[in-house]
């Protein structure tokens, strides 16, 4: 299933990325929930979904 997440308010720490204009750089965040707690909401199939997903079931 599909889900969605809100985070009305988040702490972001990490390091400072270093690097030069053509650097592929990579950074790690951490993300914490402030204030406020997250929701999580579970998405429904739309009717077109589950036929789409039955008939690949079926073909395969």
């Amino acid at each position: 299933g599909a889900y969605t997440f809100s985070f009305p308010k988040v702490q972001v720490s990490g390091e400072w990325p270093d690097g030069g204009n053509t650097d592929i750089i990579q950074v790690q965040l951490s993300i914490t929930a402030a204030d406020e707690a997250p929701t999580i909401t579970r998405k429904k199939n739309s009717p077109a979904a589950v036929i789409a997903k039955a008939s690949a079931e079926a073909i395969s």
